[in-house]
């Protein structure tokens, strides 16, 4: 079995939001299934999920995970920090009630269900 490889890309919604779990997590669909043709310059090998994160102080909250099977395909993806600057001027770009708006119109995996999978789409299947 080949290892898997994550990095967490953080959004700046869940203020605004109200930390509505299954709203952040309808947003976060919206922005995964855009995102490898908004940032092309991102490798074609990776692939996005959403993921219930934990806190280290145990909280969990809904992000996206960028996955590949090769840990060398990060090597050209952008710093934690820049990647969150670059997703909030796309989230600007887009505004917080379009997104909201086109968000509401997706379904997906509800808060609770991400939870017990702990990924979606489930890549053990």
């Amino acid at each position: 079995m080949q290892r898997a490889y994550y990095e967490i890309i953080e959004l700046p919604i869940y203020n605004e939001l109200n930390w509505d779990m299954d709203l952040i997590i309808k947003c976060l669909e919206y922005l995964r299934l855009r995102i490898s043709d908004k940032f092309s310059e991102l490798p074609d090998t990776v692939e996005y999920d959403l993921l219930a994160m934990t806190s280290f102080t145990g909280g969990q909250y809904p992000v996206i995970g960028m996955y590949s099977e090769n840990e060398s395909d990060f090597d050209s993806v952008p710093s934690f920090s820049l990647m969150y600057e670059l997703i909030e001027q796309w989230i600007d770009e887009i505004g917080i009630e379009s997104l909201k708006k086109e968000a509401l119109q997706i379904e997906t995996i509800d808060w609770e269900d991400l939870k017990w999978y702990g990924s979606f789409p489930d890549r053990n299947q």
